[in-house]
């Protein structure tokens, strides 16, 4: 079968998904936009990944498996770029979907705007209902900004981008959390590259308690602190110190909230901002001095009040 647009390459990292994959890979599948390969890595799954995986590839010559021992998500994604042959890429995570027009949508973005990435709207799932989620036309640097706050997902999802942009690139092995916030800032980093945004929804996200991106550990915990290293210092030339520092200090929360680690050691030339960043909630700032301050038990009773909160049903 000859196409007379470029192939497309997706990514699936695969661990253990066996309730959600069927139902991902046949999302993939059923693109509108038919010339993509997929290639499914199947990071050492013990459950029936394989088997589903296996039977796609069966009926549907596009697919590929490639299976490994369990290495994690950054070696999943990274030995999938790596038997890439597609002019453009993107991820998808195995218990999530794509919209059927989805490649469709952002491919002709990047033919219409001339660009390098595309990203598209999704929407979030999760228990409590849906969300649509948009982004706003800015311009790269505005686009980074919004991606280090947390205003724009961080995702590989939701993004079509030129291969070439990631060839000379990889995923960090060693970090299995907010691994493509470090990869896509490397791209982002790289001179001339241009970013078009549509909002067509092309991605369906569930909130699942055992993926990758939802189980906070003390592993994530310790990536998520590497992360915002590596990422501060990429951008450090471009935003200002005290910008920086807010993002550095906006980690020391999350570490705080999430975790019975303290702070102290996190960041330490950041903290010297705290007072002055207009963006950290004053709660937020009381719980870092608290913990500099070596006082536990503010720290304790505000995790108590918020968990009691979030527990309530309105």
């Amino acid at each position: 079968m000859t196409f007379d647009t470029p192939l497309v390459s997706i990514i699936v990292p695969i661990y253990n998904a066996e309730l959600y994959l069927s139902e991902c890979l046949s999302s993939i599948a059923s693109q509108t936009y038919q010339n993509i390969e997929v290639i499914l890595i199947n990071d050492g799954s013990t459950d029936r990944s394989e088997e589903i995986a296996e039977n796609i590839c069966k009926k549907d010559q596009r697919f590929r498996l490639i299976n490994q021992t369990n290495f994690g998500v950054a070696a999943a994604r990274q030995l999938g770029l790596k038997n890439t042959n597609g002019e453009f890429v993107i991820h998808c995570d195995s218990d999530d979907l794509m919209a059927e027009r989805a490649i469709e949508y952002l491919y002709k973005s990047i033919t219409d705007n001339g660009s390098d990435i595309a990203v598209g709207a999704y929407t979030g799932q999760c228990s409590l209902g849906d969300q649509f989620i948009t982004h706003h036309t800015c311009d790269k640097y505005e686009f980074i900004r919004n991606i280090l706050t947390g205003k724009y997902h961080s995702s590989l999802w939701n993004k079509l981008i030129r291969t070439e942009l990631c060839r000379d690139i990889s995923f960090d092995k060693s970090i299995n959390y907010m691994e493509d916030k470090l990869f896509l800032s490397k791209v982002l980093k790289k001179d001339g590259v241009e970013i078009s945004i549509i909002n067509e929804n092309v991605y369906y996200y569930r909130l699942v308690a055992s993926s990758y991106t939802n189980n906070i550990s003390s592993d994530s915990i310790s990536s998520s602190i590497e992360v915002t290293d590596k990422v501060c210092n990429i951008f450090q030339d471009i935003y200002s110190n005290e910008f920086i520092a807010h993002i550095k200090n906006k980690n020391k929360v999350m570490v705080l909230l999430n975790s019975q680690k303290t702070q102290r050691n996190i960041f330490p030339e950041s903290t010297k901002y705290l007072l002055e960043d207009k963006n950290i909630p004053l709660k937020h700032k009381l719980v870092i001095l608290s913990d500099l301050l070596h006082m536990s038990y503010p720290i304790k009773l505000y995790k108590f009040l918020n968990s009691t909160m979030s527990k309530k049903v309105i």
